[in-house]
């Protein structure tokens, strides 16, 4: 075989792997997606605060843990194809109704908060480290509150309820969940390192 039918072969082979690395990164963010659903039935409301408890901060963390960055598209198709008719938000509800709730900015901020603590785990991820709970819970806060909390804002006072102040916001759609998030962030990393 002349040297350039093997690097042909070569190359093939090689665009045959990546081919199949790259499907199975798909399948495993729509399983991943499925995961994000299944925990968004996991809810309790607290009387007076239309944000609900619910267990899909530690899906998304679960998601960045195993797929790095990776985890920001599997969030994306959880949004995406539940917009689409995947009956997987709470409540097993689906459609594009969904972005015009208090909560739908937690939604957009499962997406950074996959892809951002995905990077993280990459970069900096230490087994059994206090650092990693850290790092985790504060892009947690970051950008799943942070996005949360900026629409949350936005569709109170497009619901007239004005006048709205930080500290009132917080008290809703925050401070209620901070310690809950550490637990989940903490229970997931101790399985997946475990595991690992």
């Amino acid at each position: 075989m002349s040297i350039f039918k093997q690097s042909a072969t070569i190359t093939s082979q090689r665009s045959t792997l990546l081919h199949s690395e790259l499907i199975i990164k798909i399948l495993l963010c729509l399983g991943f997606a499925a995961i994000t659903g299944l925990s968004a039935q996991m809810k309790w409301y607290v009387p007076g605060n239309p944000v609900p408890f619910t267990m899909q901060t530690a899906a998304v963390i679960l998601s960045a843990l195993w797929l790095k960055k990776w985890a920001g598209l599997s969030q994306l198709f959880y949004i995406i194809l539940g917009c689409f008719g995947v009956p997987w938000f709470s409540n097993y509800a689906s459609g594009m109704n969904i972005l015009f709730l208090p909560t739908a900015g937690y939604l957009i901020g499962f997406v950074f908060t996959g892809y951002v603590g995905g990077w993280f785990v990459e970069k900096y991820f230490s087994r059994f480290h206090f650092s990693s709970f850290v790092g985790l819970f504060l892009i947690t806060v970051l950008f799943t509150h942070g996005f949360g909390l900026l629409y949350l804002s936005s569709w109170m006072n497009f619901t007239h309820q004005t006048g709205l102040s930080l500290a009132f916001l917080l008290t809703k759609g925050t401070l209620p969940f901070l310690l809950f998030d550490l637990f989940k962030i903490m229970l997931v990393t101790g399985l997946y390192t475990n595991k690992a």
